[in-house]
C-alpha cells in the first residue's frame, strides 16, 4: 500500500490502490497538483509515498521508476486565485482520469521528473526514439482486447495508418515504434505489413514508459491512463500527441471526443490531433480483433486539429 501524507495527517491505504500503474498515477497527478494549490493557502503540504506493503500491484514498477520514499515539497508553490483549501486531506483523491493535461504534465516536470532514478536509460531511448520524424505507438492490448463492450473500445488500426502517413506536418514518419503489452496485437502485423519502417519489441511496463517519456510524436490507445502516464512524464516541452475517441454511444473515461482535451493536447504540442469515430450502432462487438482490423471503421471519422 501507500501512504499519501499532508502535513496535518497521513493514513496507509492498502486495497484502495488495488489498481493499475497508469491509474494510481492519474491519482498521483491530482495530489501533486492539490498539494502545489494549497501549497501557499493554508498549512504547508507535502506529499509522501512509501512503501508500506507489496500488496499493491504496480508498487514494483513505481520504485523502478522513482527513488523511494518520495517527497514532494509544495511549500514553495504559488497560491492558485480562487483555490480554497478548507481542509487538509490524509490521502490521494479516488480518481482513474487525469486532471487538466497540460497542467498535469507541467505539474509532473517540476515535482516528479527530478526524482526519476533511470535517466540515463531515459537519454538512451530518446537517442533512439526522441527524433521528430519518429512516431511512438501505444498499443493497449491484454484486458481490454477480450471485451465486447464500447468501454477502451481500441481505435481501428487504419488510425495509426493515418497517423504514420499525416501525423508529421503532412508527411509520413520516418520511423515508427510500436509498444504494446500484447504481442498479437492486431495492429502490429497491420502496420507492419503497410510500414517497412514499424518495428515491434515486447519490453518491461517501465521500459514502454521510458519509450513514451522520451518520445516527440506519440499516438495513445483509447482511455488509457498508461500511455498518459508515459507523455505526462514526458519532459519534452513540444510534443505532439494523436488521440483516438468516439461519437454516437457513450464511452468511459476518455472515450468520447472533448473540446477542452484538445485544447490541453494543443498546449503540449501544436502539432497534435484528436481522432473521432464512429461507434459501433449495437453498442457492442462480437470481436474487438476483428473490429479494429475493418478499415471501414475508420471511414466518416473526423480529425481535429491545432489549427
Amino acid at each position: 500500500g501507500l501512504s499519501g501524507r499532508m502535513a496535518a495527517g497521513a493514513s496507509t491505504a492498502d486495497d484502495r490502490y488495488d489498481t493499475h500503474l497508469g491509474n494510481f498515477m492519474a491519482m498521483l497527478a491530482y495530489g501533486v497538483l492539490k498539494a502545489e494549490q494549497c501549497g501557499q493557502c493554508g498549512p504547508s503540504w507535502v506529499l509522501l509515498l512509501e512503501d508500506t506493503t507489496s500488496r499493491s500491484p504496480f508498487w514494483p514498477h513505481l520504485k523502478e521508476l522513482f527513488g523511494l520514499p518520495l517527497f514532494i515539497d509544495a511549500k514553495d508553490a504559488q497560491c492558485e486565485p480562487g483555490i480554497g483549501c478548507s481542509r487538509v486531506e490524509d490521502r490521494l483523491p479516488n480518481e482513474a482520469n487525469y486532471p487538466p493535461w497540460d497542467v498535469a504534465k507541467a505539474s509532473f516536470a517540476r515535482r516528479l521528473f527530478p526524482h526519476i532514478k533511470r535517466k540515463e536509460q531515459l537519454a538512451l531511448r530518446r537517442e533512439d526514439v526522441g527524433h521528430k520524424d519518429t512516431l511512438v505507438v501505444h498499443l493497449r492490448g491484454g484486458d481490454i482486447l477480450p471485451r465486447r463492450d464500447l468501454d477502451y473500445l481500441p481505435a481501428p488500426c487504419m488510425f495509426v495508418d493515418h497517423v504514420a502517413r499525416t501525423g508529421n506536418g503532412g508527411r509520413p514518419f520516418a520511423s515508427i515504434v510500436l509498444l504494446s503489452d500484447s504481442q498479437d496485437h492486431p495492429c502490429i502485423a497491420y502496420v507492419q505489413a503497410r510500414h517497412a519502417s514499424a518495428t515491434f519489441a515486447p519490453h518491461t511496463e517501465v521500459e514502454d514508459i521510458l519509450t513514451l517519456m522520451s518520445a516527440r510524436n506519440i499516438a495513445l490507445s483509447t482511455s488509457s491512463t498508461f500511455g498518459l502516464t508515459g507523455l505526462l512524464l514526458n519532459p519534452n516541452e513540444d510534443v505532439s500527441v494523436f488521440l483516438p475517441t468516439y461519437t454516437g454511444k457513450p464511452l468511459c473515461c476518455e472515450g468520447n471526443y472533448d473540446a477542452a482535451r484538445l485544447a490541453e493536447l494543443c498546449r503540449i504540442g501544436r502539432g497534435s490531433a484528436v481522432y473521432e469515430f464512429r461507434a459501433p450502432e449495437l453498442g457492442f462487438v462480437p470481436s474487438r480483433k476483428d473490429w479494429i482490423l475493418g478499415d471501414a471503421h475508420f471511414a466518416n471519422s473526423s480529425i481535429h486539429t491545432c489549427s
